[in-house]
Order: C-alpha cells, then sequence, then structure tokens
C-alpha cells in the first residue's frame, strides 16, 4: 500500500489536485451567475488533461499506481470544494434559523452525495489510468 502513494507520480498529482479544487472555491465564492460559472467545468477539464500527461511522464507504474495517483489527485481537488460548500450551508443554515425558516433534514442525503463523488473519483481515476498506460 505504500508503493502505492510514494511513487513521485502520486504527489504531484496531489499537489495538482490540490491547485485544482483551490481554483473552484475561488470561482463558486466570487462567482453567483454569468459566464464564470462554467469556470469550474474548464478547470476541471484541464486538471484531468494534467494528469493525464503527468501520468504519461511515469510510464513504468503499474496500473494500481496510477489509479492511486489520479484517485489522489482527484480527492485532493474534490477536499478543497466540500469543505467550502460545508462551511457556507452552515453559515446559510444558521441564518435561515434565525429568521425562522426551518430546512427540512435530509439524513441520507449526505452520505449519498459522499458515496457518488467517492463513486465518480473511481472511475475517472480508473479511466484516466487507462488512457495513460
Amino acid at each position: 500500500m505504500l508503493a502505492l502513494v510514494s511513487n513521485p507520480a502520486f504527489t504531484r498529482a496531489v499537489v495538482l489536485g490540490f491547485l485544482g479544487g483551490l481554483s473552484l472555491v475561488l470561482v463558486m465564492r466570487f462567482s453567483s451567475r454569468g459566464a464564470l460559472t462554467f469556470v469550474p467545468y474548464a478547470v476541471l477539464a484541464l486538471a484531468l488533461l494534467a494528469l493525464l500527461a503527468l501520468l504519461a511522464r511515469y510510464q513504468e507504474l503499474s496500473m494500481a499506481a496510477r489509479v492511486s495517483a489520479v484517485l489522489g489527485g482527484f480527492l485532493s481537488c474534490t477536499l478543497p470544494g466540500l469543505i467550502f460548500v460545508v462551511m457556507r450551508s452552515r453559515r446559510e443554515l444558521s441564518e435561515l434559523r434565525t429568521v425562522g425558516k426551518e430546512p427540512k433534514a435530509a439524513p441520507l442525503g449526505s452520505a449519498k452525495s459522499l458515496l457518488m463523488v467517492l463513486a465518480c473519483a473511481l472511475i475517472v481515476a480508473v479511466a484516466i489510468a487507462f488512457i495513460s498506460s
């Protein structure tokens, strides 16, 4: 397991993913409507292309090492956005409660969303690792 995360492609993919995640947070923070709403899709496409180019440099890596590198990059890209959304939603939830509007609770909504993101991350990781091999 240590060999999967100790390869140079994994650390570079995590750094690349984190930078992509920070750019997505900036777009979410400063844009509510308009042309900037399409920027996250461009950032995601560029990040995936950069991961593909990065893995093309490391042809000697096994498929498992490639998948772990892309998965690490994808999850490090998702993490800043997830933290931002959770912080913002908690603030807005408290504002709604002060006005007397209690939203309906969705007990499994967060778990389903997290599983969906993890499933998408795994599918993307396997696809990019396959394409780059």
